[in-house]
């Protein structure tokens, strides 16, 4: 799978939401960074992109039930379905 980012839920309260991002080969990069809403999740995996000079980050939210895959672009927009997803 290419590089994409994991929201997972936190034990935490007051910041129950933990991205993680995740390299092409499977490794985590950096410490995962534990987020209070949804649009600061997004905020966050806009920074990444900006930092890798990236257009789209691959996410896998598993805050809902069922797991939610979508691609996430630059610009804020959401695509639901994965399109030719990346193995």
């Amino acid at each position: 799978m290419s590089a994409h980012a994991k929201i997972q839920k936190s034990r935490s309260k007051r910041n129950p939401f933990r991205v993680r991002h995740i390299a092409t080969n499977g490794k985590q990069l950096g410490n995962p960074e534990l987020l209070s809403t949804r649009r600061n999740v997004a905020k966050n995996l806009i920074a990444y992109m900006d930092l890798f000079n990236g257009e789209k980050v691959f996410v896998i939210d598993e805050t809902v039930e069922p797991v939610r895959k979508y691609t996430l672009y630059k610009d804020g927009m959401e695509e639901s379905e994965w399109k030719n997803i990346p193995e």
